[in-house]
């Protein structure tokens, strides 16, 4: 992978679980589904990296909804981000 422009835009936490949740809903598709192959009772390199990316997802969603952000709502971000614009603040 390659960074094409940093900065580009930063993420508040609420569009990140929004993000997360819906990655979530999308890997439980069957299409994303993790099966042991009985044969050999191992998983393939595919397989693994799903049950690694689906480890990953449900770790962040389960540390995001802890936070405020699980209260927040998208409208509530842009009304703070409208009430602070005067002030020029960087990151």
């Amino acid at each position: 992978m390659e960074v094409i422009k940093d900065n580009a835009a930063l993420l508040s936490n609420i569009e990140v679980l929004t993000l997360l949740e819906n990655l979530k809903s999308d890997l439980k598709r069957p299409k994303y589904s993790v099966q042991i192959n009985e044969m050999k009772g191992q998983l393939s390199e595919k397989e693994k990296s799903l049950q690694r990316l689906n480890t990953i997802v449900y770790e962040a969603v389960k540390y995001l909804e802890e936070m405020p952000s699980a209260t927040q709502s998208p409208e509530s971000v842009k009304n703070f981000l409208t009430a602070i614009a005067p002030y020029s603040l960087t990151k």
